[in-house]
């Protein structure tokens, strides 16, 4: 039995095992206490608990152990997703297009637009003309990753393709504003300076976020084909 204590006086009892992993626990304090994994922060002591994939028992969390919750705002339109990550297919037509679609996108969609459009403003990096008038995509269009981190913010990703090289933007989401941070090519994420010390920005740099999961999709389809043509 873990039991749970927030900062703002709440309590919840789990009843696992110390076999469960990190990620076990914060769905039952959903469960029972309606916080949404994204938005929960746990302490063992002064520790925090990042790993969600780890085991109880190697976090040094024993029976009748008591963990610190604490809640942080979840990041703007994180309830309008169905899930903390994800990929939205073809979100914008591809193309030159003028004039922009914006009945394409939602409410919190469009504010990322924009947080994109802004950064092509301010940043000289951004080569591209995507505006809020309009965007060349190239002949797939765009799609819109995003991955929520355990740093209570979500990160999305407008990839599309309008040369030989995959082009893409990183918008950076809290619960009070959307930023562009960085661009992405096939060869990787570049993250201005301003947010390239932050740990989970370093983590999806070091997992070239999303690229390798579109390669992954794509290796797998040609390995389908090489095995349709044997």
């Amino acid at each position: 039995m873990v039991r749970i204590q927030s900062l703002n006086g709440e309590t919840c009892s789990i009843d696992t095992s110390l076999g469960a992993t990190l990620s076990d626990v914060k769905a039952q304090i959903h469960k029972q206490l309606g916080h949404s994994p994204c938005s929960q922060t746990l302490l063992l002591g002064e520790t925090k608990l990042v790993n969600t994939n780890a085991v109880l028992a190697d976090l040094g969390i024993s029976a009748a152990c008591t963990l610190t919750l604490v809640v942080v705002q979840q990041p703007m339109g994180q309830s309008s997703l169905a899930e903390p990550s994800g990929r939205k297919r073809n979100i914008l037509p591809g193309g030159y297009l003028d004039p922009f679609p914006r009945e394409r996108l939602n409410e919190f969609e469009y504010m990322s637009w924009q947080a994109v459009c802004k950064a092509h403003e301010v940043h000289d990096a951004f080569f591209m003309d995507w505006g809020e008038d309009k965007a060349e995509l190239g002949a797939s269009g765009a799609d819109l990753y995003w991955k929520t981190c355990s740093d209570g913010c979500r990160y999305e990703y407008w990839s599309a393709d309008p040369g030989d090289n995959e082009y893409g933007v990183l918008v950076r989401v809290d619960a009070t504003s959307m930023v562009g941070i960085g661009y992405g090519s096939d060869d990787g994420l570049e993250v201005f300076d301003d947010f390239a010390d932050s740990e989970v920005v370093k983590q999806l740099i070091r997992e070239g976020w999303p690229r390798p999961n579109c390669w992954k999709e794509e290796s797998d389809e040609d390995d389908e084909d090489d095995e349709d043509d044997d």
